[in-house]
């Protein structure tokens, strides 16, 4: 058997989550104190990273990933050119790609 070295698989978790509930010190994005954050930001003229972020928005895959897919969206939002194809022709950084 060619596997036979490995060890056994882990055992399922006991529990799982998901979505956890914010600390209360922080302001859910989608709250309505949130929105509007957003549009007092918006009618400042203090938002304009934040178009450039979302339209890069990806999810982290993995829990651990979330330095990594931050830094992802930020490269690609700065339009920094990772010279390396993505997929195709397209040239963008992806988790795999830092």
């Amino acid at each position: 058997d060619e596997f036979g070295h490995l060890p056994p698989p882990l055992p399922e978790p006991k529990y799982s989550v998901n979505k956890r509930v914010l600390p209360p010190s922080l302001i859910a994005m989608s709250s309505t104190e949130g929105r509007q954050y957003l549009l007092n930001a918006l009618s400042s003229n203090t938002a304009e990273s934040y178009w450039n972020l979302m339209e890069q928005f990806i999810n982290q895959s993995d829990p651990a990933f979330c330095g990594i897919t931050t830094l992802v969206m930020v490269l690609n939002a700065m339009s920094v050119d990772p010279n390396i194809r993505w997929r195709g022709g397209w040239r963008f950084y992806g988790s795999e790609d830092v």
